[in-house]
């Protein structure tokens, strides 16, 4: 009786102790973050180990992180996973507990014991703004500060991309019973074109970079408006970290550069030729190689949290 007794009070105390940090849906948060509050108020990160039992996601995870709360004996945990650009919603499951210094037991502090109750989530990408009032010609707007991007409408015949983000870049083309496809759009530098703007310092870059590398059943159309008429501008796609030359051309209003391709990439656009540049990719009909390393995992996740978390404290007769 005592034991089952033991055991509610460590339960209620779990659900008491347990704070959790809420994420906005769409924000492309990566990291779970929560706060325990040990009975034992010396207690500090540097003395815990968090030891992590997955259920569910173990594959999109990166690292755990302890640091000192705001008030004594309180430990903040943060879970950070990888970055995933799927289309799916992604069910992230574990229980967790203490351990303290190089112990391979969990963490005891005489007869106290802390460990986990449990906690779940659920993360994924939103679908994009869709207008469907015409099937043969769709409109979808991405917005990726806010994770709308997943676009998913095997009826659609027809779709044309706009990126709130970019406003300069659209991507339009056939999508007839076309699989859900990821249209996250970011324009941030990466390492890898920092190294090719250190070696052509009096380039002008602007970055196109699908995380995802959505890839589609026919060909897309991407239009990129350019700033400038009278400069010569230049695309190329990174590909294995280097520099391949697109075959874009101007349209006929000769104000956007126009390339196609089934599989969309990271590609900068240059107000000049730049060093490294390899052969051209093959266009038109034939699908590009895929580009970039597209790990499961920022940011975009959507987060809404539901926890029991540890911190239960029953003193126990020897």
């Amino acid at each position: 009786m005592k034991k089952v007794l033991a055991l509610v009070l460590a339960v209620v105390l779990c659900m008491g102790l347990g704070v959790v940090a809420f994420a906005t849906p769409g924000e492309g948060t990566k990291d779970i973050e929560f706060t325990v509050k040990m009975v034992d108020p010396d207690l500090e990160a540097a003395d815990l180990k968090a030891s992590l039992d997955w259920e569910e996601g173990k594959e999109y995870f990166d690292e755990v992180e302890l640091d000192d709360g705001d008030t004594a004996g309180e430990i903040k945990v943060t879970v950070k996973l990888k970055d995933y650009y799927g289309t799916d919603d992604i069910d992230v499951e574990f229980t967790y507990s203490f351990k303290k210094g190089t112990s391979k037991k969990e963490f005891y502090v005489g007869e106290v014991v802390y460990k986990e109750c449990g906690y779940a989530d659920t993360f994924g990408w939103q679908e994009a703004t869709v207008d469907k009032s015409d099937l043969d010609d769709v409109l979808a707007t991405v917005d990726s500060v806010e994770g709308l991007v997943i676009f998913d409408n095997e009826d659609a015949k027809f779709t044309t991309f706009e990126f709130d983000n970019l406003e300069a870049l659209s991507v339009a083309g056939k999508m007839s019973k076309q699989d859900a496809v990821n249209m996250y759009l970011d324009t941030a530098v990466t390492d890898e074109i920092k190294a090719l703007m250190k070696k052509n310092e009096d380039v002008d870059f602007d970055v196109i970079d699908f995380r995802g590398a959505p890839e589609f059943d026919f060909t897309q159309e991407v239009t990129y408006y350019i700033d400038d008429e009278d400069v010569e501008y230049f695309v190329y796609e990174i590909v294995d970290g280097k520099p391949v030359a697109v075959e874009a051309k101007l349209n006929d209003d000769k104000d956007a550069l126009v390339w196609k391709t089934r599989t969309l990439g990271t590609y900068i656009v240059t107000d000049d030729e730049i060093e490294a540049a390899a052969a051209e990719t093959e266009t038109d009909d034939k699908e590009n190689p895929e580009t970039g390393s597209v790990d499961f995992v920022n940011v975009a996740v959507a987060l809404g949290a539901v926890s029991l978390v540890a911190a239960g404290a029953v003193a126990l007769k020897k």
